[in-house]
């Protein structure tokens, strides 16, 4: 691995943060701890410059995993596109997650149809399909944020949904509700921690 970039070693490696980023990790530390890493995230969308975020998302799946989140703190909807792109193509570990999470951050029809996308075909890929619990939940979080209806054909009786819980043996009837729930506090949690700000 070539010699990490200055965006990289401040935004992704200092104090380990892709490590509690992933599958949103920092969520185990105590209270106070996890409430300053948040800020620290906060305070670093909005320090961290569009040009810095272009190197992070080149800089293989930890840096895109790290701007995924930095981006949806910070809801920079100019990098929306690059987002979307990202998880359509996604065949890396781990920065999924973080795309579901800035997708539900911008929150529009686009990004529901992207997360609806990316389940049409990774649903019925069980043994390449390790972020589809966090997609669909955050498509419920952004269809229960806009007030409109899931889309049937993913979620009908026998349908793609049952198949790929099926498939992964998660006997769980309230997984879904868990992942949306999931998805829905991270959002809050971002929002809480943005106004402390202080740069």
């Amino acid at each position: 691995m070539s010699e990490a970039s200055e965006p990289f070693a401040r935004y992704v490696q200092m104090n380990g943060r892709y490590r509690k980023l992933i599958a949103a990790n920092f969520r185990d530390l105590p209270e106070e701890e996890m409430l300053s890493f948040g800020q620290g995230l906060a305070a670093d969308s909005l320090a961290v410059s569009d040009e810095e975020i272009a190197v992070l998302m080149a800089e293989g799946w930890r840096g895109r995993l790290t701007a995924a989140w930095l981006v949806g703190f910070s809801r920079r909807f100019q990098f929306a596109q690059d987002i979307r792109g990202l998880l359509q193509s996604a065949r890396e570990p781990y920065a999924g997650k973080g795309y579901c999470f800035a997708l539900v951050r911008f929150g529009g029809e686009e990004d529901a149809r992207t997360l609806e996308a990316y389940l049409d075909v990774y649903l019925r890929q069980p043994d390449m399909s390790s972020d589809c619990g966090w997609a669909m939940g955050a498509l419920s979080v952004i269809y229960a944020n806009r007030g409109s209806a899931p889309l049937c054909s993913l979620l009908e009786m026998g349908g793609p949904w049952e198949q790929w819980l099926a498939e992964k043996q998660i006997a769980d009837p309230g997984f879904l509700d868990r992942m949306k729930d999931l998805i829905s506090w991270l959002s809050d949690f971002a929002d809480h921690c943005m106004p402390g700000v202080d740069l």
